[in-house]
């Protein structure tokens, strides 16, 4: 239960992190965006950072069985949320918004398969703190949100303003990052 209520608060800080970042450049029209955005989030997070914390702990520690874990919990997060954000979407705006969710949920799906991996090795080490789960979340993070940010400004060739590296910074590195430190939190909490 921890580890699904430390996934919300995740989420739900980071939404209110990307309101606050549109509201200083002017870009909030209305709720109903963030909200959708929420709604996507919220299972993003609770299947990511459950699956790959389980994982571990069914896996007995191995860092093998945590990158198997985010293998298969990256990819079907990603789907369902995608699934949830183009119905809400669909709802508030009457569209779909664009993208190759097959794309994104096979890159997230090896993101998190590396980010397990790492999490498990680091939690066999007993120097490995808080510090070095983080620094993983966030070399993660860097590494496939940058083949993500690099495949969507292919995808569209229209300069980005700096919100929109804002907000990628926040969900591309800050939440990798976010689940590692929740994964750290509670890996002392079960017997081991």
């Amino acid at each position: 239960m921890r580890v699904i209520s430390l996934s919300v608060v995740l989420a739900a800080a980071l939404e209110a992190l990307l309101v606050l970042v549109a509201a200083a450049a002017g870009g909030v029209r209305g709720a109903a965006p963030f909200l959708a955005d929420l709604v996507q989030k919220l299972p993003w997070a609770v299947i990511v950072c459950t699956g790959v914390w389980l994982g571990l702990e069914l896996g007995r520690r191995r860092p093998v069985a945590a990158g198997l874990a985010g293998l298969v919990a990256a990819p079907a997060a990603s789907l369902l949320a995608r699934s949830v954000a183009e119905g809400a979407h669909s709802f508030a705006f009457g569209g779909v918004p664009a993208g190759s969710p097959l794309v994104v949920a096979s890159i997230k799906g090896v993101q998190y398969a590396c980010l397990g991996y790492a999490l498990g090795w680091l939690g066999q080490r007993a120097w490995a703190g808080a510090p070095h789960h983080a620094a993983a979340g966030l070399l993660a993070g860097l590494l496939f949100g940058g083949v993500l940010l690099a495949l969507s400004a292919i995808a569209s060739p229209e300069p980005r303003g700096l919100p929109n590296l804002v907000g990628w910074v926040i969900n591309e590195l800050l939440f990798p990052a976010g689940c590692a430190l929740i994964v750290f939190s509670v890996r002392d909490l079960a017997p081991g």
